[in-house]
């Protein structure tokens, strides 16, 4: 249903995919809630919305 209804919603609009990269979890929340925060203050929730979201973890391995 939620990607019915995102198709509905951008009909005829090209939407990227949400993907959002950090070193961790808590990284990627803090650019999480920026993005909305941004989003509500343009008052466009289309990226937010993307039933294609992926939320990457680097892990830097340090080798001595």
């Amino acid at each position: 249903m939620a990607e019915d209804v995102f198709e509905a919603a951008t009909s005829g609009i090209l939407v990227d995919d949400l993907e959002i990269h950090g070193l961790s979890v808590d990284e990627l929340g803090d650019i999480f809630s920026n993005l909305l925060a941004e989003a509500a203050k343009e008052g466009d929730f289309t990226n937010i919305l993307s039933p294609e979201r992926r939320f990457y973890v680097y892990v830097i391995l340090l080798i001595s």
